[in-house]
């Protein structure tokens, strides 16, 4: 199986750090991709992936590669 790899870029006009953590707290993506409806959560490994759990079954989205939280 081939991997894929998305990078984007955007503008987000906030405060750094609050970026940082909606993009890195398994909590906040889910907000973003999880309809509430569907009663799943999301979670971080210990490798990084995001997992989205739902009745017991947990089912890999993403690998999350991150650089050092940004400084001011």
């Amino acid at each position: 199986m081939e991997q894929l790899t998305v990078e984007r870029s955007i503008w987000i006009d906030a405060p750094r750090e609050r970026v940082w953590q909606a993009l890195t707290d398994p909590e906040q993506v889910a907000r973003w991709l999880l309809p509430p409806e569907l009663g799943a959560q999301m979670k971080r490994d210990a490798d990084s992936t995001l997992l989205v759990c739902m009745g017991g079954t947990e089912i890999p989205i993403a690998l999350l590669e991150a650089a050092e939280a940004p400084r001011r």
